[in-house]
């Protein structure tokens, strides 16, 4: 892992470690959300570890979440990224 140091969120549990960038509020929240997923996608380890997973977390209003929702699903399985 690198630049864990600017990761919003570093939580573990049982030898498992989530990472996660937060999204506040925003006038642009779909820059804000691409730019955060950006950010988990450059710290995720150039081979598949089961050890670690990676989350983006957004407001809980309807704006905020339109946007997060908007990458396939598929794509965020192949990366272990949760919502």
């Amino acid at each position: 892992m690198t630049d864990s140091d600017v990761v919003d969120i570093i939580a573990e549990k049982d030898g498992h470690l989530l990472y996660a960038e937060v999204n506040g509020t925003s006038t642009v929240p779909g820059l804000d959300v691409d730019t955060a997923t950006g950010q988990l996608v450059r710290r995720m380890p150039s081979e598949a570890d089961q050890s670690v997973s990676f989350a983006l977390v957004v407001r809980d209003e309807p704006r905020s979440v339109d946007v997060a929702v908007r990458a396939p699903q598929r794509i965020l399985d192949l990366l272990g990224m949760a919502l």
